[in-house]
């Protein structure tokens, strides 16, 4: 699917909908989120929905959706605050204006950081937390190791997906072009002198 807002415009029309009775709510997400779909998706068996601000709905998701499984990518957080502060995101409104402020940004990974730690009673099962310098590092095995978790059928060259073809509207249109580079996660260092006590504040936040 990409990189929708359909689970987050769900979950928040969910809150507004009067329901109470929580299969209700489930359902109400469930109907809208496939309402917002395309209809030649929903004859897909998996659908993969990579909206990284969907941590905000983890708990709605794995309600609503009983066979959800979630994939929680996590990285060096001084590389993922410098990448949201020099990327122009096109995707994501309102959602992403955070990414225009230091101070935002700092506020916004505590955020994160809070509800990361408030996941401790979800199933453990469904949630499958991956590195991503492991991914970068060995991306094979990391892949394979994942796919097997997530009880998918295994795939040969799994780190070769650069090579597809299709339109992609993101943020990493260009990255995603490129094979594997584990480069990217020491950029934030460049730059570490112009900011100290941001990028200081943001270690913190995670120590």
């Amino acid at each position: 699917a990409g990189e929708r807002t359909w689970l987050a415009r769900a979950v928040e029309k969910s809150g507004s909908s009067g329901l109470q009775n929580a299969n209700e709510l489930a359902s109400f997400v469930v109907n809208n989120y496939f309402t917002r779909a395309p209809k030649p998706l929903l004859t897909c068996k998996h659908i993969t929905d990579k909206m990284p601000l969907n941590f905000r709905y983890v708990r709605a998701a794995l309600t609503a959706f009983p066979n959800a499984q979630v994939v929680h990518v996590y990285r060096e957080p001084r590389a993922v605050a410098w990448s949201n502060y020099r990327t122009y995101f096109t995707q994501g409104g309102s959602d992403m204006s955070y990414a225009t402020s230091k101070k935002c940004i700092a506020d916004f990974m505590q955020y994160y950081r809070n509800t990361l730690d408030s996941w401790s009673d979800l199933p453990q099962a469904r949630l499958h937390h991956v590195s991503y310098e492991a991914l970068v590092k060995k991306p094979e095995k990391t892949t394979q190791g994942l796919v097997f978790k997530l009880g998918l059928k295994p795939e040969d060259n799994l780190s070769e997906r650069h090579t597809m073809r299709g339109n992609i509207r993101t943020a990493s249109s260009v990255q995603v072009r490129r094979k594997i580079y584990t480069n990217s996660n020491l950029e934030w260092q460049n730059y570490y002198d112009f900011a100290p006590a941001w990028f200081d504040q943001i270690d913190d936040i995670f120590a």
